[in-house]
C-alpha cells in the first residue's frame, strides 16, 4: 500500500494532467466541429497542429488572444467556453503551488505536523532510535532535526515514504522547536553529540511544555551519575518541576553486550577470565564499569589498551567507583604492531585464554587490531565491534576468527524498550 503522502501527491498531479488533457480535447474538438472565434473566424481551415497550438495557448492567455467562440454547433461552442475557463484555473494552481515551494517550503511541511515525534540528532545511534520508533509506530510522523549552531530553522524536502520531515537549525533557539511545532508534538528526544545541550534543552523544553514526554541522551559517565541523582532528588519533592527522562545508549548497549555475549562466555570458562578492552571511549568505560559491578568474581584482570589509556582510567576513577578489580593499562595506538607485542608480553604469565573487546569508535582500527593479534598467533577470543552488521564485516570476522558484535543490533531492542518507557513515564499526556 502506498503511503498517504504519495497518494495525495499522485492524486493532485493526476488531476492536473487529466484537466490539461480535457482542455486540449474540448478545444480541438470544438475547432474540428466548425467553431471559430472572433479573432480567427476561419479556424476550421487550420491544420491539427494549428488547433493544438491555439489550444495550448489557452493555458497562457485563457482565450483572450482568440476572442469569443462563434459559429458551429452550440454544444461545441459550450465545450470551447469550458476550455477557456478550465485552462487558466489549472495554470493558476500550478503557479500557486510552485510559488509556495519557492517562497515558504516550510509551510507545506508544517501543515502535516500533528502528534509527531521530534528527534534532535543525526548520529548513527540517533538514526537507530528513528528505526526503533518506526518499528513500534510505523505511521508516526518523525521530525529529525540536525542541530546546526547559529542556523535558523530550515525544512528539507518532506519524505513521504517514511513519514519523515528532516530539518536543520540551532536547537538552543526557541524558534527552532517552534518551527517544528513543539506545542503539537507527541514526544521529544534530544540526541545531539553534546550532552550539555541535550540536558539544557531537555529542561528548557519541559519548562515550556510541562506535560510533554521529553528524553535527553548523555554519554559521559561523570555527568550521567550526578544528573540521575538530581532527578531522583527532584522527583521526591512534590513541588518540583518535571524532569526529562535521561538515558545513555552506551549503558543500554553495554548491558545487552554483557547479557548476550560476555556473561555466557564467562559461564563457559572454568577459570577467572582476563579481558582486554581496546579503545577506551565512553562506551568502553561504561563496559568497564558494568564488568566491575556485575562480573568482578569472574575476572582475574582487565587490561585497557588506548593511546591515552592511563590518563582515561585515572579520570574515570576520579569520577566513578569501579571497585577493586585488577586493572592495568597500555598506552598505544591500536594499529601499531608494537602495542600488541607489549600486550602479548603483559599476558605472558596468564594461563587463561584472554578475551579481547575491540571497541574503538574507529571500526578500521578495530579491524587492524584484530589483524595484528592474529599475526602474533596469540590464542584469544575476539569480539570485534562495529555499528552496522555487513557482509564485508562478516567475511572479515570469519577470516580473523573473530565474533562480530554490531552495536546497532544490540541497541535495537533496548531503544524500542526505551521509547515505550518514555511513553509510560508520562501518563498525563
Amino acid at each position: 500500500m502506498a503511503p498517504a503522502g504519495d497518494n495525495k501527491k499522485f492524486s493532485g498531479r493526476s488531476l492536473r494532467l487529466l484537466g490539461a488533457a480535457a482542455v486540449i480535447a474540448l478545444a480541438v474538438g470544438a475547432f474540428a466541429a466548425g467553431v471559430g472565434t472572433t479573432g480567427i473566424a476561419d479556424m476550421g481551415a487550420e491544420s491539427l497542429a494549428g488547433w493544438l497550438y491555439f489550444a495550448g495557448g489557452l493555458f497562457v492567455f485563457g482565450g483572450l488572444d482568440l476572442g469569443t467562440p462563434t459559429g458551429g454547433p452550440q454544444s461545441a461552442r459550450i465545450a470551447l467556453w469550458i476550455a477557456y475557463f478550465l485552462a487558466p484555473a489549472i495554470t493558476t494552481t500550478v503557479i500557486a503551488e510552485t510559488m509556495m515551494k519557492m517562497v515558504r517550503p516550510e509551510l507545506l511541511a508544517r501543515r502535516q505536523l500533528r502528534q509527531h515525534v521530534i528527534l534532535i540528532g543525526s548520529s548513527n545511534t540517533a538514526n537507530a532510535y528513528v528505526d526503533a520508533i518506526r518499528d513500534l509506530e510505523p505511521g508516526r510522523i518523525i521530525v529529525q532535526l540536525d542541530h546546526s549552531p547559529g542556523q535558523v530553522a530550515h525544512f528539507e524536502e518532506w519524505d513521504a515514504k517514511h513519514a519523515m520531515q528532516r530539518m536543520r537549525g540551532d536547537v538552543r533557539l526557541p524558534e527552532t522547536l517552534d518551527a517544528a511545532r513543539l506545542a503539537q508534538a507527541y514526544r521529544v528526544i534530544f540526541f545531539t553529540d553534546d550532552d550539555l545541550i541535550n540536558l539544557e534543552c531537555g529542561w528548557t523544553t519541559l519548562a515550556r511544555q510541562p506535560g510533554l514526554p521529553v528524553a535527553a541522551h548523555v554519554t559521559d559517565l561523570a555527568l550521567l551519575r550526578p544528573v540521575n541523582r538530581l532527578i531522583r532528588n527532584q522527583r521526591h519533592k512534590t513541588d518540583s518541576s518535571p524532569t526529562p527522562l535521561v538515558f545513555s545508549t552506551h549503558r543500554l548497549g553495554a548491558l545487552h553486550l554483557y547479557e548476550q555475549h560476555l556473561h555466557p562466555y564467562f559461564e563457559s570458562t572454568s577459570y577467572q577470565d582476563v579481558v582486554v578492552i581496546a579503545g577506551f571511549g565512553h562506551y568502553s568505560q561504561t563496559i568497564l564499569e558494568l564488568l566491575c559491578a556485575m562480573a568482578a568474581d569472574e575476572l582475574e584482570q582487565i587490561l585497557i589498551v588506548d593511546p591515552a589509556a592511563a590518563h582515561l582510567l585515572r579520570q574515570l576513577r576520579s569520577d566513578v567507583d569501579i571497585g577493586q578489580v585488577s586493572i592495568a593499562t597500555i598506552d598505544g595506538e591500536l594499529d601499531d604492531a608494537r602495542t600488541w607485542i607489549e600486550v602479548r608480553e603483559q599476558l605472558a604469565d596468564q594461563s587463561a585464554t584472554p578475551l579481547f573487546l575491540l571497541n574503538s569508535s574507529d571500526e578500521t582500527a578495530n579491524l587492524k587490531a584484530a589483524m595484528q593479534l592474529r599475526s602474533l598467533a596469540l590464542e584469544s577470543k575476539i569480539f570485534l565491534s562495529c555499528f552496522h552488521h555487513s557482509a564485508f564485516a562478516e567475511s572479515m570476522s570469519t577470516e580473523l576468527n573473530a565474533e562480530i558484535v554490531a552495536t546497532e543490533k544490540l541497541l535495537a531492542t533496548a531503544l524500542r524498550d526505551h521509547y515505550e518507557a518514555l511513553t509510560s513515564v508520562y501518563t498525563g499526556r
